[in-house]
Protein backbone atom coordinates (compact mmCIF):
# COMPACT_ATOMS: atom_id res chain seq x y z
CA UNK A 1 0.00 0.00 0.00
CA UNK A 2 1.09 3.56 -0.58
CA UNK A 3 1.90 5.71 2.44
CA UNK A 4 0.95 9.27 1.43
CA UNK A 5 1.80 10.62 4.89
CA UNK A 6 5.50 9.80 4.56
CA UNK A 7 7.13 12.15 2.05
CA UNK A 8 10.40 10.21 1.81
CA UNK A 9 9.01 6.73 1.29
CA UNK A 10 11.15 5.30 -1.53
CA UNK A 11 9.37 1.95 -1.45
CA UNK A 12 6.16 3.71 -2.52
CA UNK A 13 7.88 5.22 -5.56
CA UNK A 14 9.53 1.92 -6.39
CA UNK A 15 6.24 0.01 -6.24
CA UNK A 16 4.47 2.55 -8.44
CA UNK A 17 7.25 2.51 -11.04
CA UNK A 18 7.49 -1.28 -11.10
CA UNK A 19 3.73 -1.54 -11.66
CA UNK A 20 3.86 1.06 -14.44
CA UNK A 21 6.76 -0.75 -16.11
CA UNK A 22 4.99 -4.09 -15.85
CA UNK A 23 1.87 -2.66 -17.51
CA UNK A 24 3.96 -1.24 -20.36
CA UNK A 25 5.76 -4.56 -20.92
CA UNK A 26 2.47 -6.46 -20.81
CA UNK A 27 0.95 -4.12 -23.40
CA UNK A 28 3.71 -4.81 -25.93
CA UNK A 29 4.04 -8.51 -25.08
CA UNK A 30 0.35 -9.03 -25.84
CA UNK A 31 0.83 -7.34 -29.22
CA UNK A 32 3.50 -9.91 -30.11
CA UNK A 33 0.91 -12.70 -29.93
CA UNK A 34 -0.91 -11.16 -32.89
CA UNK A 35 2.19 -10.80 -35.06
CA UNK A 36 2.96 -13.78 -37.30
CA UNK A 37 5.99 -11.88 -38.62
CA UNK A 38 7.59 -12.05 -35.18
CA UNK A 39 7.14 -15.83 -35.03
CA UNK A 40 8.48 -16.26 -38.55
CA UNK A 41 11.56 -14.13 -37.93
CA UNK A 42 12.31 -15.99 -34.71
CA UNK A 43 11.99 -19.39 -36.35
CA UNK A 44 14.07 -18.42 -39.37
CA UNK A 45 16.93 -17.36 -37.11
CA UNK A 46 18.23 -20.83 -36.21
CA UNK A 47 19.79 -19.87 -32.88
CA UNK A 48 16.45 -18.51 -31.62
CA UNK A 49 14.62 -21.59 -32.88
CA UNK A 50 17.11 -23.87 -31.10
CA UNK A 51 16.88 -21.80 -27.91
CA UNK A 52 13.09 -21.78 -27.90
CA UNK A 53 12.81 -25.49 -28.66
CA UNK A 54 15.18 -26.51 -25.89
CA UNK A 55 14.45 -23.90 -23.24
CA UNK A 56 10.68 -24.18 -23.35
CA UNK A 57 10.33 -27.87 -24.13
CA UNK A 58 7.16 -29.24 -22.55
CA UNK A 59 5.80 -25.84 -21.56
CA UNK A 60 2.70 -24.38 -23.21
CA UNK A 61 3.16 -21.12 -25.01
CA UNK A 62 3.95 -19.45 -28.26
CA UNK A 63 6.42 -22.04 -29.67
CA UNK A 64 3.42 -24.30 -30.32
CA UNK A 65 1.57 -21.44 -32.00
CA UNK A 66 4.60 -20.71 -34.17
CA UNK A 67 4.90 -24.31 -35.35
CA UNK A 68 1.26 -24.37 -36.45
Amino acid sequence: SIDFNESNAPEDHLAINVQAGWKKLEKYYLKLEDSPAYYTATLLYLYCKFYCDHSWRGQPGWPEKADA
